[in-house]
């Protein structure tokens, strides 16, 4: 809160504190939006838990099992700003200044890191190619975290399984894109 403050932010929002993830219609809004919030937020602070720079040198930044959750490429991609903390909320660095172990580590494009080409200009196959290595707690949401990404949307079913959560996704996709 105190790097919100001293960053003028007047509010802070934190998924793993407001999403109410016993209250079904809470997360499925939340996953609907996830990355609208991010898009229209001033900056993202990606806090990189298991990292700690003062133990560890700067080139294994790219290590942090932040770069493998599924949820976190819309983080990387949506925001105007990341900023880069370690567990002890020490600065590593910006998305900007980061850009090329962030692309390495990533294999998206640094001119896509940086913000200057929009990920949505990229090819669809090569957008979710991103996510291949990524994981995410439930199954489906390897389908979920990906609306951003692919600037589609479809209704959350933690009932169903991945293959048609993708399905499904791929149809919205087409029926929004018919030309892709």
């Amino acid at each position: 809160c105190v790097t919100a403050q001293s960053n003028g932010l007047g509010y802070l929002w934190v998924d793993t504190c407001c999403i109410d993830q016993e209250d079904q219609t809470d997360v499925h809004r939340n996953v609907k939006n996830m990355y609208s919030y991010y898009r229209n937020s001033r900056i993202c602070y990606a806090y990189l838990v298991d990292t700690d720079m003062q133990e560890v040198a700067e080139s294994r930044f790219g290590q942090s099992r932040w770069f493998t959750r599924g949820w976190t490429l819309q983080e990387l991609l949506a925001p105007p700003e990341v900023i880069f903390f370690d567990s002890k909320w020490v600065h590593i660095g910006t998305r900007t200044t980061l850009c090329a172990e962030i692309s390495s580590v990533t294999g998206i494009p640094e001119d896509i890191v940086r913000g200057s080409t929009s990920f949505l200009d990229v090819d669809v196959q090569e957008r979710m190619s991103w996510s291949v290595l990524r994981k995410t707690t439930r199954s489906v949401d390897r389908a979920y975290c990906l609306f951003g990404i692919l600037g589609v949307s479809i209704e959350p079913d933690y009932t169903e399984d991945l293959v048609t959560a993708i399905t499904r996704l791929q149809e919205a996709f087409f029926e929004r894109y018919p030309e892709k």
